[in-house]
């Protein structure tokens, strides 16, 4: 809530932010390599954060922002690490 009354706050009258995050999915079947692959995510990409739900940045913006598009590009993401991986 912090996060998003601070953005307010930065911006002019009728100013717009656009956010772009990672967040918890809600369809991983938790088998022994998706923890794995967890654990490597929360210990190695993104340290010392804190990965919300989606519930979580939508409560969070409530009144201070209306929410005019949501997208949900997984493939774009693994595509993009792969990527990153290949340039290494």
């Amino acid at each position: 809530r912090e996060f998003f009354a601070r953005c307010r706050s930065w911006l002019p009258k009728g100013g717009r932010i656009a956010l772009q995050t990672n967040i918890k999915g809600n369809n991983v079947v938790m088998d022994k390599q998706a923890v794995r692959d967890l654990m490597f995510i929360i210990e190695t990409i993104f340290p010392e954060s804190e990965i919300p739900a989606l519930s979580e940045v939508l409560e969070s913006s409530e009144k201070l922002f209306d929410i005019v598009t949501v997208r949900n590009d997984p493939d774009h993401y693994s595509r993009t690490c792969q990527e990153w991986l290949d340039r290494l």
